[in-house]
């Protein structure tokens, strides 16, 4: 069994996969805060727990981490994991559970999980981006996953998309994440109760601190006409980010993966027309198709556990 493991800006999710039919078997996440010490803590009993659901042994563990990951799976900065900036992450664990570990991007790890056996597979261009507490993103350009000359290719989230715009965790003005992540999508919504937009009564929800995405998808469904015109904006600044990246790689397809991939069709069909409208030449242009995530929530995890089998196999 081989165990992949990504770590969020808020939480980790841990998955134990058969590397012979690439099924997940079980799964658990805990929240990633803490120092870089507790932070290995955590992941430990993850593996722990998971090893506990199975007999047959744990060959290797791979980590998808939120932030500048290298070629060689040093975690350089992570802008919503402080905690791992610089942080020996691969070296300590690796000493605390005696298995190989391997570290990458999370995007890159959905990436190459999208292109080995989700919506990618058989794509010679395509584009993952998961919406998630940020945005990250990876590129397959002719066949090739699109590393750079240190690996870090694909921090598509931090590219701005407004030069004035609102400040983030990285001193940054404007960019992408800001406005067309999780995070972003739930301070619109918030926003949008204190100016008196939209009611939390409309929303069906007790408390504005408890406000998610999901409030606002229910209350599209019921009609609310303010809820979609909040999640139509939301929508455009997806697309925006997206629109640069067709004119930048011209893909056939964008995989949508992240936790924002739950909402399903009223993100592609809103973010399609929004791409419709943003891209230039969009009517010259065959047309970009939209999918959602195969593999769901658990895809960065995934591939990071299917980037340890060329360690496995260098091994046996």
């Amino acid at each position: 069994m081989i165990v992949g493991i990504d770590i969020g800006g808020t939480k980790a999710l841990a998955v134990l996969v058969d590397p012979t039919s690439n099924l997940v078997e079980a799964s658990v996440v805990a929240p990633s805060s803490g120092s870089g010490l507790e932070l290995v803590e955590s992941i430990v009993k993850l593996i722990t727990y998971l090893d506990d659901q199975t007999t047959a042994p744990i060959d290797a563990v791979g980590l998808a981490v939120a932030g500048l990951v290298t070629s060689e799976g040093s975690v350089r900065y992570s802008p919503n994991l402080p905690s791992l900036t610089e942080f020996p992450l691969r070296e300590r664990l690796s000493n605390a559970i005696g298995l190989p570990v391997v570290v990458a991007n999370d995007a890159t790890a959905g990436t190459i999980a999208e292109a080995e056996i989700g919506a990618g597979k058989g794509c010679k261009n395509f584009v993952f981006v998961a919406l998630g507490t940020g945005i990250g993103t990876g590129l397959v350009v002719d066949g090739h996953l699109l590393k750079g000359s240190n690996g870090f290719a694909g921090e598509s989230g931090h590219m701005t998309i407004n030069y004035d715009g609102d400040l983030h965790v990285t001193d940054q003005q404007g960019p992408w994440e800001m406005y067309g992540s999780g995070r972003a999508l739930t301070h619109m919504v918030r926003q949008a109760i204190l100016a008196g937009t939209v009611s939390l009564d409309e929303l069906n929800v007790g408390h504005i601190d408890d406000i998610a995405g999901s409030h606002l998808v229910s209350a599209m469904a019921s009609g609310n006409k303010q809820a979609e015109g909040i999640f139509s904006q939301f929508c455009k600044d997806v697309a925006i980010g997206m629109s640069n990246l067709v004119m930048v790689v011209d893909p056939s397809l964008i995989v949508i993966g992240g936790g924002l991939a739950n909402i399903g069709s009223p993100l592609i069909e809103g973010v399609r027309d929004w791409l419709l409208k943003i891209v230039v030449g969009a009517e010259h242009r065959d047309p970009v198709r939209l999918e959602l995530s195969a593999l769901g929530s658990d895809g960065c995890a995934i591939g990071a556990a299917l980037l340890t089998k060329s360690l496995i196999n260098k091994l046996s």
